[in-house]
């Protein structure tokens, strides 16, 4: 407990987490998160992508999007791993931030997380 207290934490939140602990739960529960959903994988024609992304489809962009496992390729289409995150990329572009400023994005997040883990 001294630890904790040393380290900013109150006698509150340090009560909380002794609780959390002693009952199972995780962090999530105490954060207030729901549980973890699965990404619906999106299957896309390349017309289909162009036309989420308003001309931003380049082969560099692809080769981007392919080198971070966000997309695949199963016969003539394209398998974009998550539809939220084509979403929210999507809705970037329309916002007026290049494609590849928002995959470099993505690459700087995953090299973060890597060295996190």
């Amino acid at each position: 407990i001294a630890a904790l207290l040393d380290r900013g934490h109150t006698l509150n939140g340090i009560a909380e987490l002794a609780d959390a602990f002693d009952h199972g739960r995780d962090v999530g529960d105490l954060l207030g998160l729901g549980e973890p959903t699965e990404e619906t994988p999106v299957r896309l024609t390349p017309e289909e992508l162009a036309a989420r992304f308003e001309g931003e489809v380049t082969p560099e962009n692809l080769a981007a999007a392919m080198d971070l496992g966000y997309l695949g390729t199963d016969g003539d289409e394209l398998v974009h791993i998550s539809h939220r995150l084509l979403e929210v990329s999507s809705a970037l572009v329309r916002e007026g931030i290049p494609l590849g400023e928002v995959l470099q994005a993505g690459a700087r997040v995953r090299e973060h997380a890597d060295a996190l883990a």
